[in-house]
């Protein structure tokens, strides 16, 4: 519950900060719709992957790939954002 809506407070806010004024709405209403068809997707993905290996390889398996995903995030570098390069 808390964290959904933290999520959804920033996530809203961050589409808001890239998309264009003009399309904004379009351009927010296709993200959710991808979101939406991916997450039912891979809903089915994992029940598949639940059934087809056992609870402890998952486990390790997911622990590994989440460590080795957030490798690259000590690496990222963000740009200043100024009055002059800001993106409207």
């Amino acid at each position: 519950g808390v964290i959904t809506a933290a999520y959804g407070v920033v996530e809203q806010i961050f589409l808001a900060d890239i998309t264009h004024k003009i399309s904004r709405g379009s351009d927010i209403g296709r993200y959710a719709m991808i979101i939406g068809v991916l997450s039912s997707i891979f809903t089915i993905v994992g029940g598949f992957f639940v059934g087809a290996i056992p609870f402890r390889p998952m486990f390790l398996l997911l622990g590994i790939l989440f460590i080795l995903d957030t490798i690259p995030l000590f690496f990222l570098t963000e740009e200043q954002i100024t009055q002059k390069n800001k993106h409207v």
